[in-house]
């Protein structure tokens, strides 16, 4: 009996691994601009292996082939292959870990952040220019960055951005008072009466004297209560809002103007136009061709 558990355990956790690659590795493919066969072209120009009946294959993996068997996992060298085609590791595939790159995984535990965060600043900062212009334009994303993260105003401003999520969270979660132990412990009968005479306020009124017992009366008062607690409280919360979201559009304010200061835009800036000679850029060109 606990053979076939552990059996199934096991299985479970293969179908899992299968489907998380087949996921991500299908998820390259495209996100790469891919189709299988021209995966299968560019696998072979790169290593002199492998053809789309292949690709169809890696990304079926645990799936009933023609004649009726689950296909397998390729072996250890053709993953190894194919995370280095897609500069990956092996282990992003297979879903051990979420990061796509060692480097990214180690960088995001050093700073704390999550792996889209890690790949939104290498986006902004990687160089992947296709003409020099493109890639001091790049350079200065860089530099911007790290003038960005390093103002003093920075930290208040995030400070600000998490002040005004909490108070926005409060007011939609507010205390309801009508849940109080208090209010809970009215019997029902005597809340239905409560509610029926709550607003009226002279005798002749009264449909029924006899239904006003003390009882009834000291349940106004409670009900009256929760209704001044959560009006107060609704007024408290949305003027709490409004002084969060004064106080992020001030510390926005000097956070832009610390940023963009003389000295810190002078040093974001690549000096791209001081250094470019288009003689000299048209000496590099004829040489390429010369050499071509």
């Amino acid at each position: 009996m606990n053979t076939n558990r552990r059996g199934k355990k096991r299985n479970d956790i293969v179908d899992k691994v299968a489907k998380t690659w087949n996921e991500r590795l299908d998820g390259l493919i495209k996100a790469r601009g891919y189709s299988q066969k021209t995966f299968a072209q560019a696998y072979k120009e790169k290593y002199g292996i492998g053809n789309q009946a292949d690709v169809s294959r890696w990304v079926n993996v645990g799936n009933e082939a023609a004649k009726g068997e689950r296909i397998g996992f390729p072996s250890y060298d053709t993953m190894k292959r194919i995370a280095d085609f897609f500069d990956v590791t092996v282990g992003y595939i297979t879903g051990e870990t979420d990061y796509e790159t060692f480097e990214m995984e180690r960088a995001c535990v050093l700073l704390g952040i999550d792996e889209a965060t890690g790949v939104a600043i290498e986006r902004i900062t990687k160089l992947t220019g296709a003409t020099r212009l493109e890639k001091y334009e790049k350079a200065n994303y860089g530099k911007a960055l790290c003038r960005f993260l390093t103002v003093e105003s920075l930290e208040p401003f995030i400070g600000g951005i998490c002040e005004l999520a909490e108070a926005i969270y409060i007011l939609n979660n507010p205390v309801d008072y009508f849940k109080s132990e208090k209010v809970m412990s009215i019997r029902p009968e005597v809340m239905e009466l409560a509610l029926k005479y709550k607003d009226v306020h002279f005798e002749e009124e009264i449909d029924n004297p006899a239904e006003i017992t003390d009882e009834v009366i000291e349940a106004k008062h409670i009900i009256s209560e929760a209704e001044d607690k959560s009006y107060a409280q609704e007024l408290r919360l949305e003027h709490n809002v409004k002084v969060a979201k004064y106080e992020l559009q001030e510390r926005y304010m000097k956070l832009l103007e610390e940023i963009s200061s003389e000295e810190n835009l002078a040093a974001i800036r690549a000096h791209y136009y001081e250094t470019f000679s288009p003689a000299d850029e048209l000496k590099k060109q004829f040489s390429r061709k010369a050499v071509e």
